[in-house]
């Protein structure tokens, strides 16, 4: 239960007519939401006469529910969000006008909708960022090999091979191996925005740059495995032609 929800739960218990708030103030999104509220009038849950009407706002200022009526059961009042109304990640403005004796009051509460249905804690988001610039840091290390690393055979002065070079291989090991880097840091930045920092368009974004990417995965292996025994076939014939005095 984090400081927000003590301060607004303080705040409701002072009044004299509460609208208390739900006890599950984080949902799943693009699935129907139930929100049960108790309602309560000097300390005692309100009179079978008593009605409320909600009114929610999502996190694009949109009513998605505006002024309906709430469903009561013995003083706690219910409403349902269609999940065609809940797909939008952020908080959500609940606001609750309900009538007892004489008495109406208002109250305007939020809740969350998160993918999962849970909050993202800070421990838990110093962990994605963490793992996020963990995998940065090897991706730069190990692309920084794929670059530096020699390819070709070593040659002498008049332009013939000398020694056949075995680092050509793990040099395209290692750019296949900086591509898979690339795409788990895509898959990380995705939920990073998608979870932690309720960003739609950096979602749609991180997807398309993500799928693109494991799309290609086979072609690039497949053409790396097919150029890499291209190369070794050729190499077998420069060792084997070097072995015999020849040049290569």
């Amino acid at each position: 239960m984090n400081l927000k929800l003590l301060y607004l739960i303080g705040i409701l218990l002072s009044l004299p007519f509460v609208i208390a708030e739900s006890d599950t103030p984080t949902y799943q999104a693009s699935t129907d939401v139930n929100i049960t509220v108790p309602c309560t009038n000097n300390g005692t849950l309100c009179s079978n006469t008593a009605s409320c009407e909600a009114m929610i706002i999502n996190p694009n200022a949109l009513k998605i529910i505006n002024n309906q009526s709430m469903t009561q059961d013995i003083g706690f009042f219910n409403i349902t969000i269609d999940s065609s109304n809940t797909s939008v990640l952020g908080p959500y403005e609940f606001t609750m006008c309900c009538r007892d004796s004489g008495q109406t009051k208002c109250k305007t509460l939020l809740f969350n909708i998160t993918p999962n249905g849970q909050e993202l804690s800070i421990p838990q988001g110093i962990i994605y960022v963490v793992v996020l610039l963990a995998s940065l840091f090897i991706f730069c290390l190990v692309l920084y090999g794929a670059i530096t690393l020699p390819f070709g055979n070593l040659i002498n002065s008049e332009g013939w091979t000398i020694s056949v070079n075995d680092l050509k291989y793990v040099k395209l090991f290692l750019w296949f191996a900086a591509y898979l880097i690339l795409i788990w840091i895509t898959f990380i930045a995705k939920w990073i925005a998608k979870s932690f920092l309720f960003l739609d368009f950096a979602d749609v974004f991180f997807n398309i740059i993500f799928y693109s990417l494991l799309v290609c995965v086979l072609p690039i292996f497949t053409g790396l495995v097919i150029f890499g025994i291209w190369y070794k076939l050729a190499d077998d014939k420069i060792q084997q032609a070097l072995a015999r005095g020849l040049r290569a």
